[in-house]
């Protein structure tokens, strides 16, 4: 069991400015103690690291990490992830296998599989690649994702459901993503811009046997219903918006999934 009290706790390490490679963390309890309150700084809890960060141009990755059996990642009003709680770096090869990553409070946000939260205003390096979340449940308020919470600027090669061979009676599933607003079982919230440049490449993902439950909200038009289940909320600008969207959204499947909308109380 670890339980931090820093803006930055992980499985294996809390604040990183350098790559982790290979490391596994099986059958933990990862939480914090302390809690963000209003504009404080945002806390991030990870599977694998709390919060991974870029200086400078330097790249670092998160590679070939995994977080298996009946791990909890939890936090209060934090972001939270189940490799890592916030990264603006490249996570690849990822897996989170049969655990919980959960945040409870009202500014619970930025809530994933892989990766809590990034930022990809002005077209940052912020990405997840060809990684994995597998029978796992993922649990907050807003900008909630099978992969990722929010703002992460490509997803690419990712899977989000059960195992090879593994079958599910009637109203159960693999991977379950439940929230309030912004829930997709890829990505929970592409994010807001206000000035500058916001993207999102989504390529190549694949979603099968997941249950996504969140308030209700209309299908766009010219989306898709497997789009329309795997992205929370995307394409749309601040009050001030000054910038411009770019989206990339190719190549991705859903199959055996339900979205269960909760209309608004």
């Amino acid at each position: 069991t670890i339980k931090g009290a820093t803006e930055k706790t992980g499985g294996i390490v809390g604040l990183s400015k350098g790559s982790i490679n290979g490391c596994t963390v099986n059958n933990s309890n990862i939480s914090t103690t302390i809690t963000r309150k209003g504009t404080e700084s945002a806390i991030s809890v990870g599977g694998i690291v709390g919060g991974e960060v870029k200086e400078g141009s330097t790249t670092t990755k998160v590679e070939n990490c995994n977080v298996t059996n009946e791990t909890t990642v939890t936090g209060i009003n934090c972001y939270i992830g189940g490799i890592a709680g916030f990264s603006n770096n490249t996570i690849t090869g990822a897996t989170i296998t049969d655990s919980e990553v959960t945040a409870t409070g009202d500014e619970a946000e930025g809530i994933g599989g892989i990766i809590g939260h990034s930022s990809n205003r002005s077209g940052g390096d912020a990405a997840v690649t060809n990684s994995k979340v597998i029978d796992t449940k993922i649990t907050g308020n807003a900008q909630v994702g099978g992969i990722a919470g929010a703002a992460v600027d490509k997803i690419q090669n990712c899977y989000v459901g059960g195992k090879d061979g593994e079958t599910f009676t009637t109203g159960t599933y693999a991977v379950e993503v439940t929230g309030n607003t912004g829930v997709g079982s890829i990505i929970g919230d592409a994010g807001v811009v206000t000035n500058g440049v916001i993207t999102l490449q989504m390529l190549s993902n694949s979603v099968n046997n997941t249950k996504i439950t969140r308030q209700e909200r209309p299908q766009e038009t010219g989306e898709t219903a497997d789009v329309y289940g795997m992205i929370g909320l995307h394409n749309r600008p601040g009050e001030s918006y000054t910038g411009t969207i770019t989206e990339t959204i190719t190549g991705n499947t859903a199959s055996n999934c339900e979205i269960v909308n909760v209309t608004n109380p």
